[in-house]
């Protein structure tokens, strides 16, 4: 007997026929699986990078915006307050202006009235104290390849003054 002897049994070789190229369609078949996830992978990459864009965009019109705001609050909190719209453009390009972007001019700040200040503002009874100056700033930035934003805030400037509140 030799040592390469095979034991067949009746039907083992048909079944064997009928098995040969299954690794070659389970091949391609896992192929076409890796190739379509791949494929959809490099689809939302391309999808989160214009997202991440202008989200970017969006978040430096913002920080703008604040600015402008920001330049609104030191023209008021002077000895004569400033109240006169403005236009700013800034060094990447971007302008600044008082008012909302479907104004076509530059807006001034609006002036909402005087308030009692602060518990703690005053000095004594009928001594030096301060009122509240109130203030509604609206600014824009815009951009020149389209991007924009808009903030209007209400704030309050202390002002030396004289009792009476």
């Amino acid at each position: 007997m030799s040592l390469n002897a095979h034991i067949r049994t009746p039907g083992a070789s048909r079944h064997m026929r009928d098995e040969s190229g299954m690794a070659l369609m389970i091949a391609l078949l896992l192929l076409i699986v890796m190739s379509a996830i791949a494929i959809s992978a490099v689809e939302h990459s391309g999808e989160d990078s214009a997202v991440s864009g202008r989200l970017r965009r969006a978040t430096k019109m913002f920080h703008a915006a604040d600015g402008g705001i920001q330049i609104a609050v030191g023209r008021v909190n002077q000895p004569s307050p400033d109240t006169s719209p403005f236009t700013f453009t800034t060094t990447d390009g971007t302008t600044l202006r008082t008012g909302a972007r479907s104004d076509t001019t530059p807006q001034p700040l609006v002036v909402l009235g005087s308030g009692p200040p602060p518990d703690g503002f005053c000095v004594g009874v009928g001594a030096a104290c301060y009122r509240r100056d109130l203030y509604r700033a609206q600014v824009s930035a815009l951009a020149g390849d389209g991007a924009a934003s808009e903030l209007e805030a209400q704030f309050g400037v202390l002002v030396p003054g004289t009792g009476g509140y």
